[in-house]
């Protein structure tokens, strides 16, 4: 019963509090204290996190992104399958253009007034080289879960 009340406030919050899987994705980011490694955990963690926001956000502001999203999913699986695979970063570029992509799409739809921070979103997309190894550049992948951050707080 209860589980069913929370969901009847987070349908019901008007007020801009960050609420459900954007919180939690939030808190993901926020909370990140260990560093990216090999076996890439964060950053699959955080686009599987970020996908099923972008999901809520979409469900919520009635957008369709399914198919890209499932698209995502595919993305991050292969980061996760093989720690020493050097191709990473291509799979990380291409998940992240599609999120980036997706939520574009959606704030020209639903929230026109955020189109700056959409743009920033796509910039950071694009700042992850696919030719780089993934851990040589760190700040350009946490750089791109922040702005993602960011958009979905101010969707939300």
């Amino acid at each position: 019963m209860e589980a069913i009340d929370n969901t009847e406030m987070v349908d019901t919050n008007t007020a801009g509090a960050t609420t459900g899987a954007v919180a939690e994705y939030i808190s993901y980011i926020e909370g990140d204290i260990e560093p990216m490694n090999l076996e890439h955990d964060f950053t699959n963690e955080a686009l599987k996190r970020l996908t099923v926001a972008t999901e809520a956000v979409a469900d919520q502001a009635d957008y369709d992104i399914k198919a890209d999203m499932d698209q995502v999913r595919e993305y991050a699986g292969m980061i996760a399958s093989d720690p020493f695979e050097t191709s990473h970063a291509n799979s990380i570029r291409k998940a992240t253009e599609t999120l980036a992509g997706s939520l574009h799409k959606m704030q020209e739809a639903k929230f026109p007034q955020l189109s700056n921070e959409a743009q920033s979103l796509v910039d950071a997309a694009n700042q992850i080289d696919p030719d780089m190894l993934t851990l040589d550049q760190k700040p350009a992948v946490k750089g791109f879960f922040n702005e993602a951050a960011s958009l979905l707080r101010r969707m939300n």
